[in-house]
């Protein structure tokens, strides 16, 4: 994607368009005009967008990562003789069992929990045991609050109840 720089037709004459093999794109100075030297450079797309929680990271490819490593030849096993030709197959076979063995040994490891913290077994008891003592403080402040119940009923029932023990006659209402 190359940017261009458009010119009003009178200036036109008096500017280049100049893009370079980084893919900038400048214009030529002009003596009397160099305040309108205008530099932009080709936006990069990133190689990787990656979304998280709180925000955006867009990954962008740097020099290094485009070069690929070229050095290894590809090898056509046609045309080499016999002990290259069964030593390339011999490490072909090597490598993708490997492959295959440590896939597979990933999925054993999981299938045993090995995969697990070291001490998860400790973070499980801990959690469960912080739940039953939760649980049981929970039950004690309950049955604090049914006897504080109770006993501002009791209380309440001794306050409006005559000396006799009679309910509903107030002893000072009886004065008057």
């Amino acid at each position: 994607m190359e940017e261009s720089i458009q010119m009003p037709p009178e200036k036109s004459d008096s500017k280049e368009t100049l893009v370079g093999s980084s893919g900038l794109v400048s214009a030529a100075l002009t003596p009397e005009k160099d305040f309108e030297a205008i530099t932009l450079e080709e936006k990069k797309q990133p190689k990787r967008v990656l979304h998280f929680s709180d925000g955006i990271l867009e990954e962008f490819s740097s020099d290094e990562e485009d070069e690929t490593d070229d050095s290894t030849p590809k090898i056509d096993p046609k045309t080499l003789t016999w002990i290259p030709y069964m030593w390339y197959y011999c490490v072909l076979g090597a490598t993708k069992t490997l492959a295959v063995c440590d896939f597979v040994g990933e999925k054993f490891a999981w299938w045993l929990g090995i995969t697990s913290p070291k001490y998860q077994y400790a973070i499980d008891e801990y959690n469960r045991l912080h739940a039953e003592e939760r649980e049981e403080l929970d039950q004690e402040a309950e049955e604090r609050e049914e006897i504080r119940n109770r006993v501002a009923e009791t209380n309440a029932k001794k306050l409006y109840m005559d000396p006799v023990g009679q309910p509903g006659t107030d002893p000072s209402a009886s004065n008057i």
